[in-house]
């Protein structure tokens, strides 16, 4: 089976090299969390190669931490995940949950190579900082 390959993009979103000196690499389930990473990081617009993918979660700062801003985040996660069949949105669970008056926890549940994987993903509504988990 053909394993899927991608250069490796740090949190900074720079390519790194690897300790051998070639551009470092990632396989097969890891190339999937680093898209999904990438999308949900990309303001719709801003890839010139692909301008309609990204989350533009960036629209959400300053808003209240409602239930209804919750479904709005919900709803553009799965676009941006869905919208070129990168994933497809029957394999793909999205929930979102407060953990504060200012704090979102979005959790991202997609089935991978090696079976089912959670992206955990905190976005801050003052300040759009985004930091993710993934297990």
């Amino acid at each position: 089976m053909p394993r899927a390959k991608d250069l490796y993009i740090n949190e900074d979103g720079d390519i790194e090299l690897g300790f051998d000196g070639d551009l470092k690499s990632v396989y097969d389930d890891d190339v999937t969390l680093e898209s999904i990473i990438f999308r949900l990081k990309t303001y719709a617009g801003d890839y010139e190669l692909a301008p309609q993918c990204g989350a533009s979660l960036e629209d959400f700062i300053g808003e209240p931490n409602t239930k209804l801003l919750g479904s709005q985040i919900e709803e553009r996660v799965i676009a941006a995940l869905t919208h070129d069949n990168f994933l497809i949105e029957k394999d793909l669970d999205v929930r979102v949950s407060p953990l504060s008056t200012t704090k979102l926890l979005i959790l991202i549940v997609t089935t991978g190579i090696r079976g089912n994987y959670n992206v955990y993903a905190e976005l801050d509504l003052l300040t759009g900082l985004l930091q993710f988990q993934s297990s």
